[in-house]
């Protein structure tokens, strides 16, 4: 999955969800991934998302600390967990999210997220000022890049910065996209 078929997931999951409607909701998160339990049920865009793309595609929340990652690849061939162990070891995550209220501790997400493996690297973050919206941008450009010059993970390895923005009818969703160390460039939300 890349950044621009995630963005249609999620900007369809937003509208489904009335969001907008609960933009100021203390239990935001829940809303969205889930209530922070290590578990592959009880996560909103989770299954939302696995509906929509059917076939092998799971999820788990709270794995390896990370809010929500979601996969269609197997196993590592040689995970073989203990009976009553979770059953979700894939060799490489598709899609690994992390979600951040507060957008100027959300550098620490980043860091999180450059240091892992995946497919595609999601933080989702909100913000009523566009000085901070370019800030992150900044700072997650920066984080890739460093990452990248002490170990390249190459061109095939996505990177995607949702940032909400207080909404009138609908979330007003700004992304940004890499892929590689190509980037940061806007990501189209014209959905």
């Amino acid at each position: 999955m890349d950044a621009a078929e995630f963005l249609d997931h999620w900007v369809a999951f937003s509208q489904k969800n009335d969001l907008a409607l609960k933009w100021d909701e203390k239990n935001w998160t829940e809303l969205t991934i889930g209530r922070a339990t290590s578990s592959n049920s009880e996560s909103p865009f989770g299954e939302f998302l696995c509906a929509r793309m059917k076939g092998t595609w799971r999820f788990w929340k709270e794995d390896l600390s990370y809010d929500l990652v979601l996969s269609a690849n197997l196993n590592h061939s040689q995970a073989r967990p203990p009976d009553g162990w979770k059953e979700f070891y894939p060799a490489v995550p598709d899609v690994v999210i992390e979600q951040e209220l507060a957008a100027l501790t959300a550098w620490i997400e980043m860091g999180k997220l450059v240091r892992t493996r995946a497919k595609l690297k999601v933080l989702i973050t909100f913000t009523e000022s566009e000085e901070v919206v370019n800030m992150l941008i900044d700072q997650f450009d920066h984080l890739i890049k460093d990452a990248d010059n002490i170990m390249s993970e190459g061109s095939s390895t996505g990177y995607l910065l949702l940032v909400g923005q207080k909404p009138d009818e609908k979330v007003g969703w700004r992304a940004s996209a890499w892929k590689g160390t190509e980037g940061p460039r806007a990501a189209s939300l014209d959905r």
